[in-house]
């Protein structure tokens, strides 16, 4: 089998080849030229022009293919819905009692998320959370004995969230029952017998004091005291009792001591 060998052009045969088609020039009529020059110019026009399309189109379905994206949400958060619920909100601790009708509650919660409060699941009200999550509600108003406080928040989509941990108020505002025994309204202590013995009855859980200091109250409510009368004449015993809500019961004493 013969195989045909590729033969180069030689330097030689390419000048030749180039004085022919420059006397075929020379030989075409002046209408001829003046058209070839014509088509040249166009066609290279028109690759110019494709170069430059080609560029811009590229750039321009990437970015109109971007802004399609973002209007979907594929890229941004922009018309995404937000379906997220927000976190419930936080309730600030307050002391287990109180003897006051209204009570401050705040806490925190996502910011600018509406807050409702509820008090033994009864609506009570409803307020924003501020830039910093912080809410307040100024002035709730209680019930008898103990109320359950909760809240939910709700954000700008309409998204709500679960309750918050139940924050625990007892409401009490009557004064504790108190009984003194001992000592009688006058009684008389004379001699050594200095020592005055104060006994009595309250409630479960309250503070009694004589003359500022505490006695000892047991889990009955019983309680004792033991003051020395440290001059003659009138002693005076107050005697205190304050339950875990602040509300005071107050019972004042006089006692005659005697050195003889």
């Amino acid at each position: 089998m013969t195989f045909l060998k590729k033969v180069k052009p030689t330097k030689r045969y390419l000048i030749t080849k180039q004085r022919a088609l420059k006397k075929h020039w020379r030989g075409l009529p002046k209408e001829e030229k003046t058209e070839l020059r014509r088509l040249v110019k166009i066609l290279a026009t028109s690759l110019l022009a494709l170069v430059v399309v080609y560029y811009i189109g590229i750039n321009l379905l990437t970015n109109v293919g971007s802004f399609w994206a973002v209007l979907r949400g594929r890229s941004g958060e922009f018309f995404q819905k937000d379906t997220i619920a927000p976190p419930p909100p936080y309730l600030s601790p307050l002391p287990l009692y109180t003897n006051k009708e209204k009570t401050k509650i705040g806490g925190y919660a996502e910011a600018g998320s509406e807050v409702t409060l509820f008090v033994n699941d009864v609506e009570t009200g409803k307020t924003v959370a501020e830039k910093g999550g912080q809410f307040t509600f100024p002035a709730v108003p209680l019930k008898e004995e103990e109320n359950q406080i909760t809240a939910i928040a709700k954000d700008g989509a309409g998204n709500v969230s679960l309750k918050s941990s139940v924050l625990k108020i007892i409401f009490d505002d009557t004064p504790p029952k108190l009984t003194v025994n001992k000592p009688k309204e006058e009684q008389q202590f004379s001699g050594e017998n200095n020592k005055i013995r104060v006994s009595g009855k309250t409630e479960t859980g309250v503070i009694v004091k004589v003359n500022g200091l505490q006695a000892t109250v047991l889990a009955d409510g019983s309680f004792t005291f033991v003051m020395l009368a440290t001059q003659e004449g009138e002693v005076k015993l107050d005697i205190t009792a304050t339950d875990r809500a602040g509300n005071e019961t107050k019972k004042e004493i006089t006692v005659i001591y005697s050195a003889q």
